[in-house]
């Protein structure tokens, strides 16, 4: 191993180092994009969610309502989620799903109120194979720090006893901005999957080769 080691010392550094650089902004990745809130809310009794975000990308940020259409026929989901119309806290249109009056309320770390809103959830504006999402709040420009979300509902909801519900916080999905972050998300992922993982195979495939060229002639004998 040592014989190893001291033979290619140096392409063992180099793909080293640029493994050490993948993991490095891996990580750095998935921190600079994690959702500031995702948390569940109690629909029977009425919940609240009061909890201090880290902003850490300046983009447009949404709050929704996720909902668990796990272990729920097709017809309890409908009776929530009727609509497919995005919809806008506080639009005061009637919908056929249930309506969830919420109430929410955003402060800066001095207790200063940065943004409110009061009005009734309603429509949905996006689904997985298990959820579906309800929008409370959209478009809302907030500037990386740390903040104090309150969100409550203002009335217990037994039309939907047994639904599973969840608060997500989080940049609106495609939203990119223009400060140093984001440049760099989007600039590493594309030097990392066009220009370091393919070096890092060809090195790899370089080495493999000549310890097997090395290797190959003792073996013979």
């Amino acid at each position: 191993m040592n014989a190893f080691l001291a033979r290619r010392k140096r392409l063992i550094i180099a793909i080293a180092g640029l493994i050490g650089c993948i993991f490095i902004f891996e990580a750095w990745s998935r921190w600079i994009t994690a959702e500031p809130l995702n948390a569940p809310i109690a629909l029977l009794p009425a919940g609240k969610v009061d909890k201090e975000l880290e902003i850490r990308r300046d983009c447009l940020h949404s709050l929704e309502l996720a909902f668990s259409k796990k272990s729920h026929s097709r017809g309890e989901v409908g009776t929530l989620d009727h609509t497919s119309t995005p919809v806008s806290l506080g639009a005061g249109k009637d919908f056929d799903g249930v309506r969830i009056p919420v109430q929410w309320s955003l402060t800066d770390p001095s207790g200063k109120l940065v943004a409110s809103g009061e009005g009734d959830a309603a429509g949905s504006h996006a689904w997985t194979s298990t959820e579906f999402f309800r929008p409370v709040l959209t478009g809302l420009r907030l500037s990386h720090g740390h903040y104090r979300l309150h969100v409550a509902l203002l009335r217990d909801m037994p039309e939907l006893d047994h639904m599973a519900a969840r608060l997500v916080f989080r940049c609106q999905s495609g939203e990119i901005s223009r400060v140093w972050r984001d440049g760099l998300l989007l600039f590493g992922q594309i030097v990392e999957n066009l220009i370091v993982l393919p070096l890092v195979l060809v090195l790899a495939a370089i080495l493999i080769g000549l310890e097997t060229k090395h290797l190959g002639p003792r073996r013979i004998r």
